[in-house]
């Protein structure tokens, strides 16, 4: 018998035209996505896999990927992934904070079925208006935090005027 251990994680970013605080505003609105990119091209840090440990552990001082602490934060550098990073590796960063607590949800998709995580944070018109090469979650306001993870893929270039909205979930199988 063998045993195996993998995260997979899924990035979707939703474009919309306006200016929006947070994914119920943009339901309430009615708004549409004029664009939705997808992307798998995910690593965990090991700051991030030392940190879902010391959670699991009830290590002291261990900070929560929660709704007071958890961020996904974009970037433009477009350096490759390597799991010994600590976050964003490019010149123009953002953070923002998730819209509410992250949602453990039952992933369906795959047989045996099992849980993952889900991160939601919307970027209004006037936040992060640049290159989106590179995305993390982090438990602090920016990188000196524990970053869970780090995907790179160019996203586009964010404009003012526009809403982006950045999902990371997560699975552990």
């Amino acid at each position: 018998m063998s045993e195996s251990g993998i995260a997979k994680a899924e990035w979707i970013v939703e474009k919309y035209y306006g200016d929006f605080k947070n994914v119920e505003e943009i339901r309430r609105s009615g708004a549409k996505p004029f664009e939705v990119v997808k992307a798998e091209k995910n690593i965990l840090l090991r700051e991030g896999i030392q940190a879902i440990w010391q959670l699991v552990a009830g290590a002291t001082g261990a900070v929560p990927f929660n709704a007071s602490n958890a961020r996904i934060g974009v970037g433009d550098g477009s350096a490759s992934a390597s799991r010994d990073q600590t976050g964003l590796q490019g010149e123009n960063k953002y953070w923002k904070i998730v819209d509410g607590a992250p949602v453990i949800e039952e992933d369906t998709s795959v047989s045996p079925s099992t849980y993952r995580i889900v991160f939601q944070a919307t970027f209004g018109s006037d936040e992060a208006n640049f290159t989106w090469n590179e995305m993390t979650v982090v438990n602090a306001s920016d990188d000196s935090g524990q970053n869970l993870n780090r995907l790179v893929q160019n996203f586009g270039t964010k404009a003012s005027g526009q809403s982006w909205v950045a999902t990371c979930r997560i699975r552990l199988t």
